[in-house]
């Protein structure tokens, strides 16, 4: 395991034949190490109105994720794509 953290960009799991799961943690890797994508969600997310980030925010926080802008908007692409 040591070798792959030395080599490793960016590391998802999830439990074999969870493909939902799989799919989800693949997006966070492409918002994290493409830059055009990332770019391209940050502005979607700025386009949302206020009462619809509002919404996506209390939603995320009641799932238990940080509230961090990085962190929320993030994992609302996850799930929005």
């Amino acid at each position: 395991m040591e070798k792959y953290r030395e080599e490793a960009d960016y590391v998802i799991m999830y439990k074999k034949g969870d493909k939902n799961t799989k799919l989800h943690e693949l997006r966070h890797a492409k918002y994290a190490m493409d830059l055009e994508y990332k770019k391209s969600v940050n502005e979607l997310w700025k386009s949302l109105s206020d009462k619809c980030r509002k919404t996506i925010t209390e939603m995320l926080l009641k799932m238990g994720y940080d509230n961090r802008p990085e962190i929320l908007i993030d994992e609302f692409q996850a799930y929005y794509y």
